[in-house]
């Protein structure tokens, strides 16, 4: 099995060539990998290692810290702007905890499904 283009990998398993270049960068060596942006070829140890991880990649959901505006109505929401996406988000918060949260600064995750997109709170851990 020769090299093969990354961007004709990524076309086969029906992928942005992106998210496969930043795949490919972060579980690849870099002796797997030559040439620079769309022209990136990849050797036959890295298709073998490169295969399944573009079968079934990781989910990441998207970052965001926003203020929180209002409570909602229900008590496992709060109302949270977020400056980046320009709206006010609803975002789950743990029960009970609601009235804690207004007007502070908090972080929230974007989850997206084929129904749309749901926000969630995080809670940043101050030692990892």
């Amino acid at each position: 099995m020769p090299k093969v283009k990354l961007i004709n990998i990524a076309k086969e398993n029906e992928f942005e060539f992106d998210l496969a270049f930043k795949i490919a960068k972060e579980n690849l060596k870099e002796e797997m990998l030559t040439g620079k942006g769309r022209a990136t070829w990849v050797n036959e140890e890295g298709q073998c290692i490169l295969d399944p991880l573009l079968i079934a990649p990781e989910l990441h959901p998207k970052e965001y810290k926003g203020k929180v505006v209002r409570l909602a109505p229900n008590k496992s929401y709060i109302y949270v702007s977020v400056k980046e996406l320009k709206r006010t988000v609803a975002c789950v918060v743990p029960r009970g905890k609601q009235e804690s949260f207004i007007g502070k600064t908090v972080c929230i995750e974007e989850i997206k499904d084929d129904r749309g997109s749901t926000f969630r709170y995080v809670r940043k851990k101050l030692y990892s």
